[in-house]
């Protein structure tokens, strides 16, 4: 492996997500946009009743920012707890009207941000980073299950 095309490779991905958010908190101006939130809500309206500690383990966060982040976006009127019936000591977070307008706009965003990002780009191109990427996340995903991260 070429360390050094790895380490230039790494710092794409890093500029490439920066100019992303940045060109989405642009965009999304009005609202005030938290980082992480999009993904957030992204998990929470496909997971309605998700609990605090699954939202946790599937979006690679620590209990207590997930905590930090849902009380921001309950403040926000995004999403709402709920403390489950069965077993109090789980709170289950669902999406308010607010929040799934939010939802919406995170996904129109998301659309016009992968048309901007990919313009030019063949399937074969993509089919080609997709594998590679897909072996990083491996990798990751290996090493974080080794550490407990």
């Amino acid at each position: 492996m070429n360390g050094e095309k790895a380490f230039v490779i790494h710092e794409l991905i890093k500029s490439i997500l920066t100019l992303n958010r940045q060109y989405v908190y642009k965009k999304m101006g009005k609202i005030a946009v938290y980082p992480g939130q999009p993904v957030i809500i992204k998990t929470i309206a496909e997971n309605e009743g998700i609990s605090q500690k699954d939202l946790s383990d599937i979006c690679y966060k620590r209990p207590a920012t997930i905590t930090t982040m849902i009380q921001k976006m309950e403040n926000q009127g995004f999403i709402k707890r709920v403390q489950d019936e069965k077993d109090k000591r789980i709170i289950r977070l669902y999406m308010t009207e607010k929040g799934m307008q939010f939802h919406k706009a995170c996904k129109n965003m998301s659309k016009d941000l992968i048309k901007r990002n990919f313009k030019g780009v063949t399937e074969e191109e993509l089919d080609c980073v997709y594998n590679v990427l897909k072996k990083v996340k491996k990798n990751i995903e290996e090493e974080r299950e080794e550490f407990k991260c």
